[in-house]
């Protein structure tokens, strides 16, 4: 039962992290919330609360909590009621509630189901079907974060993959422009790494191509994003960060990525750094930086080149 439990990861950038998840006990009986945490300490982290405006108040503060554990009967909210405006939360419209109720005729069920609940336990709790039931609502879960997460992530490297590039690209580029703050792409590529895989084979390859995207978010901002857009290319962007400043943080990352020895093998980079224009689309912000990092291999690669085009009037 703990390892059910302990498996839920709190992120959906790290799902194989060991944590305990939380859950919001809503109930207004002392001795009811008393025998829950009983049945579920230990396993999870346990936060009650004896009213609706209580849990409302909670469930806008905590975009953690996992499943919601709730009695129909409040004293100031109907259940009911409580269930539907959970739902209307942007960070807990997905989480699951469970009705723990001593209402046990069916049209209280159905119309639990019906306003979106997952699960309905009537009283007095059995402490292993309470377990089995909530165990079994955290695996769903943990599933979901997974494949939600496999999703958006390159599976070698960790990094974003490039179908989710496109998915926020658009987001990304119109608060660039709403907000005229600077945002700059960066296209990158290990250097002669056809030559390295041929020579070291694909394995070594791969290693190399992880130490980079380590090095790569180790060295980058919480805020920036980083895509592996395919094979040795990556694609950085620098959210409100100036053009120069860009490039300064991009040349030091090629030292670092320069310093890299991985399984024996010296890795360099090549990059090219673009700057975000008012009517710039996604293409076009990435064929510049593509451009300049062309240019940098023309010239001899280990370098980063930039390409500006003076803003429009």
């Amino acid at each position: 039962m703990r390892k059910l439990f302990e498996k839920i990861s709190d992120t959906e950038d790290a799902p194989s992290q060991m944590v305990k998840p939380t859950l919001l006990i809503v109930d207004d009986v002392s001795i009811n919330t008393a025998l829950l945490k009983a049945m579920l300490g230990g396993s999870c982290n346990l936060i009650a609360v004896d009213s609706g405006k209580k849990c409302l108040s909670v469930l806008e503060k905590d975009s953690e909590i996992k499943i919601i554990l709730l009695d129909i009967n409040l004293p100031d909210i109907d259940g009911y009621i409580l269930c539907q405006r959970i739902k209307q939360l942007e960070h807990h419209k997905d989480t699951p509630v469970i009705f723990v109720t001593s209402n046990g005729d069916i049209e209280s069920e159905e119309r639990a189901f019906e306003i979106g609940a997952v699960d309905y336990i009537v009283k007095p709790l059995r402490p292993a079907i309470l377990r089995a039931r909530v165990a079994t609502h955290l695996t769903i879960i943990e599933q979901k974060e997974k494949l939600k997460y496999l999703a958006l992530r390159d599976p070698l490297t960790g990094l974003f993959n490039r179908h989710h590039l496109y998915s926020i690209a658009g987001k990304t580029l119109n608060s660039a422009h709403r907000y005229h703050s600077p945002l700059c792409a960066v296209m990158l590529d290990v250097d002669h790494f056809k030559r390295l895989n041929d020579t070291h084979g694909h394995d070594k390859g791969d290693k190399v191509l992880t130490g980079v995207a380590k090095c790569i978010t180790e060295n980058i901002r919480a805020h920036d994003l980083a895509f592996r857009y395919g094979g040795e290319e990556f694609l950085l962007l620098f959210e409100r960060c100036e053009f120069e400043d860009a490039y300064g943080k991009t040349d030091e990352l090629r030292e670092k990525i320069a310093s890299l020895t991985v399984d024996s093998v010296s890795v360099t980079i090549s990059a090219g750094v673009s700057f975000y224009q008012d009517e710039d689309d996604l293409s076009l912000l990435i064929n510049r930086a593509d451009n300049a990092l062309y240019k940098a291999k023309h010239l001899g690669r280990n370098r980063v080149e930039k390409e500006y085009v003076q803003k429009r009037d």
